[in-house]
């Protein structure tokens, strides 16, 4: 299965957010078409570097979700609550792991697109419909 569609444009809009993880600074890109997710890019770490190479292969498996009707929601909800043995904070927010700083990328995301999802600052974490989330 190639991840290349032949029914999309050449050009696609995309949203980045920059975060800083305990693993160093990610750049986590939204690929859309006709408005709706199609695809995600996941830059982080040296060429070559092993951390480049999972967060290449995780841009992979997320962008397949998508192609197969995967929502971002779900997939925020599947892997918030994964942490790791460090932290750091970033947009002053507690980052605890790549995976809990997908999360908040894609809710921030989701929050910049539909009224129902709010995304709060200052607190433990992002928020999907009222509930704490990550």
């Amino acid at each position: 299965m190639s991840l290349i569609n032949q029914d999309e444009p050449e050009v696609l809009k995309s949203s980045t957010v920059k975060v800083s993880t305990p693993d160093g600074t990610m750049f986590f890109t939204i690929l859309e078409n006709n408005g709706k997710p199609v695809g995600v890019d996941i830059v982080m770490g040296k060429a070559g570097s092993s951390i480049q190479a999972w967060s290449k292969a995780l841009s992979v498996l997320l962008t397949l979700a998508l192609r197969n009707k995967v929502e971002l929601s779900t997939i925020a909800e599947e892997i918030s609550g994964i942490t790791s043995d460090k932290l750091t904070y970033s947009n002053d927010r507690t980052v605890r792991s790549v995976p809990d700083a997908i999360t908040q990328s894609i809710l921030l995301y989701l929050s910049s697109k539909s009224p129902t999802i709010e995304y709060r600052r200052r607190r433990k974490g992002p928020t999907v419909f009222g509930e704490e989330v990550g």
